[in-house]
């Protein structure tokens, strides 16, 4: 039986535990104000735009702003930023050098692999061969017509590529990284849109030699491993003499809003909404999401109050906004 004192205990403990990993998040908002470029409004640490205050951000992480657009240089190539997520901690780029408007435009360098990249990127393989390939094993896309002044066949193949794999007397010329691919019919204009869409990279907090104790525990915190908190409420919720079930029931209902609460956040930021568009792959995803939501739902409501239920869903929710 769920005390008022208990669930006035549970309440405390979830608002410090979410409050915290917005906390670890917005540390350093108050040293500098967050710089704007073009459709980047919230360029903050341990980003910092040329030209800012000598304190604000990590020259490291150092962003220019040409014709109200943002860009970065990695390996002195310049790649124009398309948006900055601090909720994953993940920067997504696109090639500066590649054209919107032709679809033969393809990056002039290898953009894999990085130190930082994310666990989703598919790769997209430039080949070059001097004689046609057969397309019986393995899909390679002609793009022999981009090239009109090469000698040689261009081909494109999408995903990862074993070496065996690279037709005879065929060169692997080019590796380049897209984010999120999962079209069945694969096209030269779908991938061109796939590479205008960029691909995504880790940033972490910790890279500064001069990084406090609250950047290096904010970086490890960030991402997936916020979920790493969810042993340490149920830890506190033991200190605080609640029973075991209870701390299971509550738990899953937490990490249930939590989880719900990041999800949206990710797809209403825009950085994974092209997820939504794949046919196939989204649909499962989503369908997936739904009915594990579903299912622990029933269980808590012939677990608890179902009222109690939603109380703690709004205030995980309401907790995790501010």
């Amino acid at each position: 039986m769920i005390t008022t004192h208990n669930f006035f205990i549970f309440l405390i403990t979830s608002s410090f535990l979410i409050l915290s990993l917005h906390f670890f998040h917005c540390a350093d908002a108050k040293k500098c104000s967050p710089s704007a470029c073009g459709d980047i409004r919230n360029i903050s640490s341990p980003f910092r735009l040329k030209g800012d205050p000598s304190h604000c951000g990590d020259p490291k992480f150092e962003l220019t702003c040409e014709n109200n657009a943002t860009f970065v240089y990695l390996d002195s190539f310049k790649y124009y930023v398309k948006g900055i997520n601090y909720v994953s901690s993940t920067i997504r780029l696109v090639e500066a050098s590649l054209n919107n408007d032709d679809i033969c435009s393809f990056p002039v360098r290898s953009s894999y692999p990085y130190p930082y990249y994310t666990v989703g990127e598919w790769l997209v393989n430039l080949i070059s061969c001097p004689n046609p390939v057969n397309n019986s094993s393995t899909l390679f896309i002609d793009i022999t017509a981009c090239n009109l002044s090469h000698p040689r066949f261009s081909y494109v193949n999408v995903g990862s590529i074993m070496p065996s794999e690279v037709p005879h007397m065929c060169t692997l010329d080019l590796i380049v990284m897209i984010s999120g691919w999962g079209v069945k019919n694969v096209s030269l204009s779908e991938i061109h849109q796939s590479l205008l869409r960029g691909f995504d990279l880790y940033f972490c907090y910790n890279c500064n030699e001069k990084s406090t104790i609250w950047d290096k525990l904010r970086y490890l915190l960030s991402g997936p491993n916020r979920y790493l908190l969810i042993p340490l409420a149920f830890l506190v919720l033991i200190l605080a003499g609640v029973s075991l079930p209870v701390i299971i029931i509550i738990g899953i209902a937490g990490v249930l809003a939590l989880s719900f609460t990041n999800f949206l956040a990710y797809v209403l930021y825009g950085y994974y909404l092209h997820l939504l568009e794949v046919s196939t792959n989204g649909n499962a995803f989503i369908a997936m999401f739904a009915v594990i939501c579903v299912a622990i739902a029933v269980c808590l409501t012939a677990a608890l109050n179902p009222l109690l239920i939603i109380i703690i869903a709004a205030w995980s929710w309401i907790a995790t906004l501010l």
